[in-house]
């Protein structure tokens, strides 16, 4: 067998050096290189832990990491990630393949994990099962955005989401103008943005707007307009959330920004908009993600 390990530089790596001086010199509190240390030292034990465990089953690999060059993934197995929901995220972008499968770990307790199947306490055995070919695969839906260039009649199609996009101006504070149309309706709207979420994605940020939580093997897209204007004595129209099949029903976005941005995934990825610029959602390639079912493996070796 042969993987690609995607790990996470540690916060502490990236900024230790500068918050310990500033620790030193009593601009801020201890409690923050106090959590920093914590985090790092439960990943570096996970890590540690990974790297045992492939040496025990005879497993190759290759490191990589985040935002780093990737090699060629036609003669691997599976993508292995060490960090959290962030990790995976950026490592999914990288496949474009449903028979490459991820096996998500998150490596410390201060990591978002809920994409992730195993951490710490169950890694041995999740990682037994991985090596025996036993885990399980969940296959989750994803969206690529269409961007169409009103200046140039260019496009450019974005890497596939796992978890949202969201379409706003540039500037957060501004107002966001766009014209949105959902299958045959169409509404012109003042708003914050707008939040474009797979099921997998549905947990996150579109919640938090207000969106609504599905299981991660949803079929269907959900969309979430932002703090939508609508003005005195009117109503807010009736585009501002509902599902969508991308295939079928399509969304489509216009921009009346002068600027305004398309994120993907959250900070991993973006394209610039300019006025006029048009976005449409189109299905992307399902991404395989290993499940563990800690409750099943222990019946199994109760069994045995």
């Amino acid at each position: 067998m042969k993987v690609v390990i995607s790990e996470k530089t540690s916060n502490l790596d990236v900024h230790g050096e500068s918050i310990r001086k500033q620790v030193a010199a009593k601009h801020i509190d201890p409690e923050h290189l106090h959590r920093l240390e914590t985090d790092h030292r439960a990943h570096q034990k996970s890590k540690d832990l990974v790297y045992k465990l492939l040496a025990q089953f005879g497993i190759e690999f290759q490191v990589v990491h985040r935002r780093q060059y990737w090699p060629r993934l036609d003669e691997v197995d599976a993508v292995i990630t060490l960090g959290g929901d962030g990790t995976l995220l950026e490592a999914s972008h990288h496949i474009d393949n449903e028979s490459l499968p991820i096996f998500g770990i998150c490596s410390s307790p201060m990591s978002v994990g809920y994409l992730c199947t195993c951490d710490y306490t169950n890694l041995e055995q999740a990682f037994k099962q991985f090596s025996q070919n036993l885990l399980q695969k969940v296959y989750l839906r994803r969206l690529r955005a269409k961007v169409t260039f009103c200046r140039t009649g260019g496009e450019v199609t974005t890497e596939p989401s796992l978890n949202d996009f969201l379409f706003a101006h540039e500037d957060p504070a501004a107002t966001t103008r766009y014209r949105i149309s959902v299958g045959q309706e169409t509404e012109m709207h003042k708003s914050s943005g707008i939040w474009v979420a797979t099921a997998a994605g549905s947990s996150a940020a579109i919640q938090a707007a207000g969106g609504e939580v599905f299981h991660m093997t949803f079929e269907q897209f959900q969309f979430k307009v932002r703090e939508l204007y609508a003005p005195p004595g009117k109503n807010k129209g009736r585009l501002h959330s509902g599902l969508f099949d991308a295939e079928k029903k399509h969304l489509i976005i216009e921009n009346l920004c002068t600027k305004a941005i398309l994120a993907i995934d959250g900070y991993h990825d973006k394209v610039v908009l300019s006025f006029g610029d048009k976005i449409s959602f189109v299905p992307a390639t399902n991404l395989a993600v290993f499940h563990f079912d800690e409750e099943q493996a222990t019946t199994t070796v109760k069994k045995c």
